[in-house]
């Protein structure tokens, strides 16, 4: 869909309840294509690939962990992407398995390095020192 302006996303973006970082992250694709400008993203593929994700079951990555690598589960408190169900299940397997890590971004949706990189980067760095 052309757009006049690069504004005029922010805009479009701004109205549909995104936040700014969300909205910056996602102008990264807004490109000028002669007097207008668009969206450089390939949505077919995206659907295919959004379709190959929902496809895969990987509970089993975290149901039987190597106890050698440590896995950090990073959560915003506000994403509407982990079910309930799916949080209690994970919080069963925090309680069972040291090498199982469950940290919740108060504040970020699913976009977590978006919504608070601060939050990703300390729990990246306290990952690595630990």
């Amino acid at each position: 869909w052309p757009l006049p302006s690069r504004e005029r996303f922010f805009e479009l973006c701004t109205e549909k309840g995104l936040s700014r970082p969300i909205i910056e992250w996602l102008a990264m694709n807004v490109r000028r294509d002669g007097e207008v400008f668009s969206f450089r993203l390939d949505f077919q593929s995206l659907r295919a690939l959004l379709a190959d994700y929902f496809a895969v079951d990987l509970w089993h990555v975290l149901e039987d962990p190597d106890p050698l690598r440590q896995t950090y589960m990073v959560i915003g408190d506000k994403s509407d992407t982990v079910s309930p169900a799916d949080l209690s299940r994970l919080d069963d397997l925090v309680r069972t398995r040291r090498s199982l890590h469950k940290c919740v971004l108060a504040g970020a949706g699913h976009w977590v390095h978006a919504d608070d990189p601060e939050g990703v980067a300390a729990i990246v760095t306290e990952a690595l020192s630990g």
